[in-house]
């Protein structure tokens, strides 16, 4: 099950987008209860998605990405690259 859900997104965005991006991509986590959604704005996108999160993780809330505790999926919607992290329960 996913608890937390971080969508970092190029050049930035608002919370609407933010839903927009989950909806599109993944609506049954809009219907979990408690399930956390955080937005993460990225003004110069980097050559190594991953490695931009799990310091910014590590940094922000002092989470520790490893391959065990997250899934992630990268993309594109409204012309911005996306990288989610997906945070197992």
């Amino acid at each position: 099950m996913i608890k937390e859900v971080h969508v970092f997104i190029e050049k930035g965005g608002d919370d609407r987008l933010l839903r927009e991006i989950v909806q599109a991509l993944h609506p049954e986590f809009l219907q979990q209860p408690g399930l956390r959604l955080v937005r993460h704005d990225v003004p110069d996108w980097p050559s190594e998605p991953f490695m931009m999160a799990a310091v910014k993780l590590r940094l922000q809330s002092g989470i520790a990405l490893t391959t065990g505790n997250c899934l992630v999926q990268d993309g594109n919607a409204y012309g911005k690259r996306l990288y989610l992290v997906m945070l197992k329960s």
